[in-house]
């Protein structure tokens, strides 16, 4: 047996009756090593041809819309008022579903802009998600996501009234582990949706 530290303390054992000691390996070089772990959760690299991610819709799978379609939204039990988005990519890292928050998971970022172009949700920075294979060299976010709107905008700016008079577009942003980018961006009729 090997000796081992848990936590700081060594315990040492011994390898048929001669004790052996394996020196405590240096914080950089731990941090190396779990640094190409997360990398190499990333898979091989992609199919060759650009780069591309479709914004979409529903809860438990990816759902693509349709330019005009009609797209609820949430009345949040909170007070808050969201769309239930989701995304799908191709030709990028998709990093680890398993893993959330892990370096080598693509960062993807939502956002809502009216018609005038003013940007109406919250800004949160962007979701560190692994992407899960589906078909024809496609890879699905795990689940769909909240894209809220801004609190301060709704309650300053009527923005409620607006938002289901007009027009509104959603974008998403995706940019995986080797930098590599992609957008896309769909226009949705906003609708009264659960909750309302």
């Amino acid at each position: 047996m090997t000796m081992l530290t848990v936590r700081g303390r060594r315990r040492s054992s011994t390898l048929a009756g001669t004790p052996v000691q394996v020196p405590k390996a240096p914080l950089p070089l731990l941090l190396l090593i779990a640094s190409l772990r997360i990398l190499g959760a990333c898979g091989e690299d992609p199919p060759k041809g650009p780069a591309a991610i479709e914004i979409g819709t529903g809860t438990t799978a990816y759902e693509p819309l349709i330019k005009g379609q009609e797209l609820g939204l949430v009345a949040g039990i909170q007070g808050g008022y969201h769309f239930v988005i989701n995304a799908r990519m191709q030709n990028l890292l998709p990093g680890d579903p398993s893993m959330p928050n892990a370096l080598g998971n693509p960062q993807t970022r939502f956002s809502v802009y009216l018609e005038d172009g003013s940007r109406v949700d919250n800004t949160a920075p962007p979701y560190r998600l692994g992407y899960r294979a589906e078909m024809d060299d496609w890879f699905e976010m795990p689940s769909g996501r909240i894209l809220q709107l801004d609190d301060d905008l709704i309650a300053d700016d009527d923005l409620l009234d607006k938002i289901f008079e007009q027009e509104t577009r959603l974008v998403v942003e995706v940019r995986d582990a080797r930098g590599d980018e992609a957008t896309h961006e769909a226009t949705v009729v906003a609708v009264p949706g659960e909750g309302f």
